[in-house]
């Protein structure tokens, strides 16, 4: 290397060492100098993302104790809090966050969630009422009837028929109207949801529950035969003693007797599936069987109208 060329390289190496110098001082004083607002927010939102709530609320909290005070900062805290259960720490967020951008979509609805899950459904009504359905986005509209159904106002839920009718396409969001159909007794409702969800060819325990809930539809709305066709096709134990209801009241008594014979043999005490099951094979005309079916229910329960109708058929 030229002489002349010694100085300065001497000169580089002061300045390094000075500046490494300055580094560890500044790390010693300011351990996270180097982050801004911005840097923050992106680090909470990768925690966020990866379900490290702690971290991500420090990271976002730290970006506001740095000045940070854009709408999103306090949407990304306020979810995250929902997420850990915090909802009353997630309706400061949000309310903070919407003093700075009033309607927005994503603050309401962070709102509207906190203030149901905090016995405040008046007001999560009426922040979801407050909001424009025409700038909404279908996810957003499903959201918000989510919300009315986690406050168990059905009508509200289904109001939407746009978006039930037409615009939700996935099992998954299908499925949630359907149950809120079955959850506020909206029979008809529940069958055309049903035709939706099955079209959109769920798994078979989803498949399962639509057929379930069709048959229960089916069943309170009097379509006793189409009712019993449905149950029969998810058969379980739980529902035998339905099926067996619903064969008597289609006068299929066949059938009727042998699910109470199969009931009894369960519950071998109970007066009613005897009683039930001797009244069956009445109708079939099986007489020997009748009197024996009468017979097992009177040493159950000693009643004058089995006695009668033993005496009758004897």
């Amino acid at each position: 290397m030229p002489l002349l060329l010694r100085p300065f390289r001497h000169r580089w190496v002061i300045v390094a060492v000075w500046l490494v110098a300055a580094v560890q001082f500044l790390i010693w004083q300011r351990p996270q100098f180097w982050h801004t607002p911005f840097t923050s927010y992106a680090e909470a939102r990768t925690f966020a993302e990866l379900g490290r709530d702690a971290e991500a609320l420090n990271a976002i909290a730290r970006a506001i104790r740095q000045g940070g005070r854009d709408p999103g900062y306090y949407t990304l805290k306020g979810y995250v809090e929902l997420r850990a259960g915090r909802y009353e720490d997630a309706r400061q967020s949000f309310s903070e966050g919407l003093a700075l951008r009033p309607r927005d979509h994503e603050l309401v609805l962070g709102l509207a969630e906190a203030l149901a899950h905090t016995g405040r459904p008046a007001d999560a009504r009426q922040a979801l009422q407050g909001l424009d359905a025409s700038t909404l986005t279908a996810d957003m509209r499903f959201r918000r009837q989510s919300l009315y159904a986690v406050m168990k106002d059905f009508d509200l839920a289904l109001g939407d028929t746009a978006l039930l009718d037409s615009e939700l396409t996935t099992a998954t969001q299908l499925i949630e109207g359907l149950r809120w159909a079955m959850a506020g007794q909206k029979w008809e409702r529940a069958l055309s949801l049903a035709d939706r969800v099955t079209a959109a060819a769920p798994d078979e325990t989803l498949r399962r529950e639509v057929t379930l809930h069709r048959a229960t539809a089916l069943d309170a709305l009097g379509r006793y035969e189409e009712a019993l066709s449905a149950y029969s096709e998810v058969a379980t134990d739980e529902n035998l003693p339905t099926r067996a209801r619903l064969a008597s009241q289609i006068k299929r008594h066949d059938e009727a007797a042998t699910m109470l014979d199969e009931l009894l043999e369960r519950n071998p005490d109970d007066v009613e599936i005897a009683r039930n099951l001797a009244f069956s094979l009445e109708q079939t005309g099986r007489l020997r069987e009748t009197v024996y079916a009468y017979r097992e229910a009177l040493k159950l329960n000693d009643d004058l109208a089995l006695r009668l109708r033993l005496w009758w058929r004897s």
